[in-house]
């Protein structure tokens, strides 16, 4: 066992039960936007904004404000 927070936090993700239908669900329901969409285009930039994000969280370069963009249904 580790006093590490670090190690314990990831050992509590990694506990968690599983997603697999969730992301199933997810991967559905993304199959059924057309790519050529506004919607799709959306999708898109949030999910590169999130992985600078989740890059910049590792690197310690967090900026302290994120402007969210509009949401198109």
């Amino acid at each position: 066992m580790t006093s590490d927070p670090d190690v314990c936090r990831a050992g509590v993700y990694f506990s968690l039960t599983s997603v697999a239908g969730r992301w199933r669900n997810v991967c559905d329901q993304l199959s059924d936007i057309s790519v050529e969409s506004e919607r799709a285009k959306v999708i898109i930039e949030d999910t590169k904004t999130l992985f600078d994000l989740f890059a910049r969280a590792a690197s310690g370069q967090i900026e302290e404000h994120l402007q969210p963009k509009e949401l198109v249904s």
